[in-house]
């Protein structure tokens, strides 16, 4: 039973680091995802700008997409910090010396229900991630959309104006 109890605990803590490390790689994802559309967002802004002083040369459509393209990025940017960077637990991959029973048990009996709190660890852990890269590639699909949304903005106002 000993060795059955080594195997799975050791199993456990490489399965818990796994997800500790996966939900390390989604926060660098999403930061680096994070960067580029504030970049993105951040020159269509200035390109904005440029444009409304020129308001007599440049076409109201134009304004309008571009105007579109940065408020789109904007929005984006804000959807990552929520769903992907906003700070949520991470569940340890240990147990706190305050959940072991001291007293009544035998050795086999505390490691056996360690393992059931691990469990639960990482499937929260688990669960987490899973939202976080549901997220990040929502996120990442829509920055490829950029295009179409203005493309569209553009053509609509074109045709209104």
């Amino acid at each position: 039973m000993k060795e059955l109890l080594d195997y799975i605990e050791a199993e456990a803590k490489a399965n818990a680091a796994f997800h500790i490390t996966n939900a390390d790689n989604l926060t660098k994802e999403s930061n680096t995802l994070l960067n580029l559309l504030l970049a993105g967002a951040g020159g269509a802004l200035a390109l904005l700008v440029g444009l409304i002083q020129k308001t007599t040369l440049v076409p109201m459509w134009q304004i309008a997409a571009v105007g579109s393209a940065t408020t789109y990025l904007f929005l984006i940017s804000g959807l990552v910090i929520w769903r992907c960077l906003w700070v949520q637990n991470i569940w340890p991959p240990a147990n706190e010396p305050k959940n072991f029973p001291l007293n009544g048990y035998t050795v086999e009996e505390i490691r056996q229900g360690d393992m059931k709190i691990r469990q639960e660890c990482i499937m929260l852990n688990n669960a987490r991630n899973g939202a976080v890269a549901v997220w990040l590639n929502r996120s990442r699909a829509l920055a490829a959309a950029t295009p179409l949304v203005t493309f569209v903005v553009a053509a609509l106002v074109a045709r209104a104006v």
